[in-house]
């Protein structure tokens, strides 16, 4: 256990100040735009600067900065008053030394001035052009609060008045505006925030993914000590959108397209990843901040000036992607970025004479998992990535791993200062992770000052057989203050170790093999030990396979339980890091794997149709147009307890392709489809170099769906649907075809929908319709032993309470009311299929009435049946009973029956319930309709038995 104590610093830059500021802070930007012997600040050139370990901001008060040779041919003056600048405080990340003190933007942490980092106070509508630049003409007000934690500038123009507070809290800036409408009326005010983000590590640090040992990230600048990040492939940084590929392009989004990002992280690399993280829409994060504001439209681009008009070049804000004319509103512009620069637009709101607009918005490190909100900020710095590495341990690196958790507390207004004590972290751990021999769960901070950062760590360590994303999970518990709980997930590539047990597994094998046989990988011999199948598209069947080829997905299955294996003589895939490998997919169903031993995003992946061989389709652009199913499905063998397993499908394109999982794959086009797997865009991988269909099921009254399930003593069959949507084009792409069924399983259910799919009837998984109406689906169960069967409806409740359900037993004709029990059991006799129909349909909830009850026995079967015919006004739940003359149970003829309204008719062999013969004389016959509601009628009947 160990912590620190860090109190914010403050400075005033003067000009002679560099030797005392040198001693505080990063060198960043200092000095590295201008050769010339004479200062390039100005007599009253002067900023405000605070900062943690962890974050840190300077913003202009006075004066001007000169930029020149080598960065620009000629001197540029840039003003300072009301400008800002961000930087990583001189700790930073405990995974790496190298963000310590990097410059986040332009200007960092000398210079804020000019068009590096700014606000445009908008007034009466959106265009930039009939804004003010915020700090125009010099501030009206300018200090520091006593805590040092927090800085004030005002400004105004005579017609409003803004109050800039820019605080630090963690590893962000929180900077709050209060806009004041000084006019009569009431008046539209809003924001645009313009910053150029532009990286210069401190202290030696450099990228080691680049030849040149870069030092600059985001900005292709000549400076005096800097080597600028440029890739082969024109990568000048890592820019990220959530769950995309890294940009290197123009691009703009307003918040009516389906591609608008929550949030966008710049980071200097994809090993090196550090940089900043800014928010389009207010996080979680910042908890119970009321005056987090949302953008409605956000730019990225060139800051200018290789690019005119600049994006935010000259204190000018463009709107639109440097391709497009003014007003444009294409959403990528074909130009690389050569300068990285960002725009948010925070809209006017309409705001009352004298009222107070407030909004806030962050500025953050992208390392973190962090709680913002008062009293106190709860950060999370653990890896993003657990690399494979064979000279780690267990094929990992780092492993072990440190886990820091910090909290600063904010109790720290002037007079009202409370000091937390007995401060408790307690770690949580997923699946494969284990704390180092003699770390403690539970570790205690005796005291945490006001403004002060305390953390304690954590040596954690990785089993080498878990991989993906396993989460890390930490509680703080102040006293005082609330409990928080924070989790942070780490990637964790797989190593070349499978576990094999009895039962079938579908796997892949995502390694290269001097010799790539089954025999040679698992160190067993086929037949004795395994037999392996993979499925051949072509023929529609499994066929044996003996080898295993990266991309492909096989079924393993084991005469016995062989545990962990270590594949023999793996190495990691070459093309790791660059991608690029083919796969062909051919009509029908197909078994992929993952190539790679980390996981791959749906979203990353890219195709070739032989159809359209002249254009790249992205897999949103694959699904959107028929070409694929719009899920992959693959084997769970957890799912049903006893390691049987069953299907399961990824839900949109933010799922990843997980390492040593097959998956299977339909196409529908008939030519091929070249699929290109990416390269990995881990954030972390070691050795690197350089969305329309997105959409979860979203409930609702007009789009629901019914999961059903099937069950038997030797396995179960989970992820099947049928239901509702609205959209015909939705239906199309949600409908999902039922994957082939496991080679050679001797037990196991399988349950299928029939159904249509791009025109042919296929087996369904999920079957969807369009119809607001009555829908009945034909549902096939096929069990691979005798035994009891059970068919169940888990998530009944979650679709609309009109809707009625309804099962038939075609072999029976038995019918259930799916609201009136849980499941449905019927027995098979030996191994086969048994079919059944299921109904939908909107239905009211009235009180039955039961029609006219006719009983016949037919003239000459005395000994026979006898016929119960009944009408019913509405669908209800029918029990028939034979009574006594004196009301005593004879014979129950049905419970709880499904049936329509309308006629409908029941047969007693005349027996009671204990199949004697009954004798003859007067009986009753008691029909009792319910409808799933409650409401109830019930009619009786006199009849005759002759003998």
């Amino acid at each position: 256990m160990s912590k620190f104590k860090y109190v914010a610093g403050l400075t005033v830059l003067l000009v002679g100040m560099v030797s005392t500021a040198h001693a505080q802070l990063p060198p960043g930007w200092f000095l590295e735009c201008w050769i010339e012997e004479e200062s390039p600040y100005s007599a009253d050139y002067g900023i405000h600067a605070i900062w943690t370990d962890l974050i840190g901001a300077s913003a202009g008060v006075s004066g001007t900065v000169q930029y020149s040779v080598p960065c620009y041919p000629s001197v540029i003056t840039y003003d300072a008053p009301g400008r800002m600048s961000f930087w990583v405080g001189l700790g930073g990340s405990i995974q790496t030394p190298f963000d310590d003190g990097l410059a986040l933007t332009m200007g960092a942490p000398f210079d804020p001035a000019g068009d590096f980092s700014y606000m445009i106070m908008l007034k009466d509508d959106n265009d930039p052009a009939n804004g003010e630049l915020f700090g125009d003409e010099g501030l009206h007000t300018a200090w520091v609060g006593a805590s040092k934690r927090y800085m004030v500038h005002g400004w105004s123009d005579g017609e409003i008045d803004v109050i800039r507070t820019i605080r630090l809290i963690g590893d962000a800036a929180r900077i709050q505006w209060d806009i004041r409408n000084l006019g009569e009326e009431p008046r539209p005010l809003g924001m645009f925030f313009a910053t150029a983000v532009a990286m210069k590590t401190g202290f030696g640090q450099f990228d080691p993914e680049t030849s040149n040992s870069a030092n600059q990230a985001h900005s292709l600048l000549t400076t005096v000590t800097g080597r600028a990040k440029l890739t082969p492939d024109n990568f000048i940084g890592y820019s990220l959108f959530p769950n995309g590929k890294p940009f290197r392009l123009e691009h703009r989004y307003a918040t009516s397209s389906p591609r608008f990002p929550d949030f966008v992280q710049f980071l200097f690399g994809q090993t090196v990843n550090s940089g900043l993280r800014i928010d389009n829409v207010p996080s979680e994060d910042y908890g119970r901040d009321t005056m987090a504001a949302a953008v409605d439209l956000f730019l990225v681009g060139n800051y200018g000036p290789f690019t005119r008009p600049g994006l935010i070049w000259d204190n000018v804000i463009r709107d639109h992607v440097f391709t497009d004319p003014p007003g444009g509103t294409s959403e990528t512009g074909d130009i690389f970025i050569s300068a990285t620069a960002f725009v948010q637009r925070f809209p006017v709101r309409t705001v009352q004479p004298g009222a107070i607009l407030q909004m806030s918005h962050y500025i953050r490190s992208a390392w973190s998992v962090s709680s913002y909100f008062d009293p106190y900020t709860a950060m999370i710095d653990a890896p993003k990535v657990l690399n494979s590495d064979p000279t780690g341990q267990d094929g990992l690196a780092p492993n072990p791993f440190q886990v820091r958790a910090y909290i600063d507390n904010q109790y720290a207004d002037v007079d009202k200062e409370v000091a937390m004590r007995n401060v408790t972290f307690t770690i949580t751990l997923g699946d494969g992770f284990s704390l180092v021999a003699g770390e403690q769960r539970l570790q205690t901070l005796d005291r945490i000052d006001p403004n002060e950062i305390a953390f304690v760590d954590w040596l954690v360590e990785s089993d080498g057989v878990t991989f993906g994303s396993i989460p890390v999970t930490v509680t703080f518990q102040p006293l005082p203050g609330p409990a928080k709980q924070l989790t942070a997930n780490v990637v964790v590539a797989a190593t070349p170790r499978i576990r094999l047990p009895e039962k079938a597994s579908m796997i892949t094998f995502p390694y290269e093999f001097p010799d790539n046989s089954f025999e040679s990988i698992l160190g067993l011999q086929p037949v004795v030990d395994f037999v392996a199948f993979r499925w051949d598209t072509a023929q529609a069947q499994y066929l044996p396979a003996s080898s295993a080829q990266r991309g492909e997905g096989y079924w393993i299955i084991p005469t016995a339980d062989f545990g962990f294996i270590d594949m023999q003589n793996a190495s990691r895939a070459g093309d790791t890091n660059t991608g690029g490998l083919l796969y062909s997919l051919s009509q029908g169903w197909n078994m992929i794997g993952n190539p790679y031993n980390y996981p791959i995003p749906l979203s990353h992946l890219i195709a070739v149709a032989e159809d359209n061989p002249a254009q790249v389709f992205t897999w949103s652009e694959l699904v959107n147009n028929g070409f694929v199913s719009s899920a992959l499905a693959h084997w769970d063998r957890g799912i049903s307890g006893d390691g049987t397993g069953s299907y399961r499908w990824t839900v949109s394109q933010t799922d990843v392709l997980e390492a040593h999982k097959a998956y299977w794959i339909f196409v529908t086009v008939f030519k091929p489809l070249r699929l290109s797997w990416p390269a990995v865009l881990l954030q972390g991988l070691s050795g690197a170099g350089r969305a329309e269909y997105e959409k979860p099921w979203n409930r609702s009254d007009k789009q629901w769906r019914l999961q059903l399930t099937a069950r038997t003593q030797d396995g179960v069959d989970t992820e099947n649907w049928v239901g509702v949507v609205t959209d015909p084009r939705l239906r199309d792409i949600l409908q999902l075809p039922k994957p082939p069924v496991v080679q050679n399983a001797n037990s196991g259910v399988d349950l299928a929908i029939s159904g249509e799919y791009h025109g042919n009837e296929i087996r369904l998984a999920q079957a969807l319709s369009s119809s607001a109406g009555k829908v009945t689906w034909e549902i096939y169960v096929t069990t691979q032993s005798a035994g009891d069967v059970t068919i169940t409806w888990p998530n009944l409740p979650s679709i609309p309470r009109g809707i009625r359900a309804k099962l038939t037993d075609l072999a029976t004709n038995e019918r259930r009311d799916l609201r009136a029990v849980s499941g449905y059991t019927f027995h098979m006799s030996e191994p086969g299929t048994r079919a059944f129909t299921l109904t939908l349909e909107p239905g009211g909830s009235s009180r039955p009435v039961i029609g006219n009850v006719i009983v016949s026995q037919p003239p000459g079967l005395r000994s026979g049946v006898m016929t119960i015919s009944y009408a019913l006004s509405a669908d209800a739940l029918v029990s028939i009973r034979i009574l006594s003359a004196t009301g005593k149970e004879i014979y129950t003829v049905t419970r709880g029956r499904a049936d329509d309204a309308g006629e409908n008719t029941v047969t007693w062999a005349l027996r009671d319930n204990a199949n004697r013969a009954v004798a003859p004389g007067t009986y009753r016959v008691e029909i009792l309709a319910e409808t799933p509601n409650g409401e109830r009628v019930r009619k009786i009947v006199p009849v005759n038995v002759i003998r």
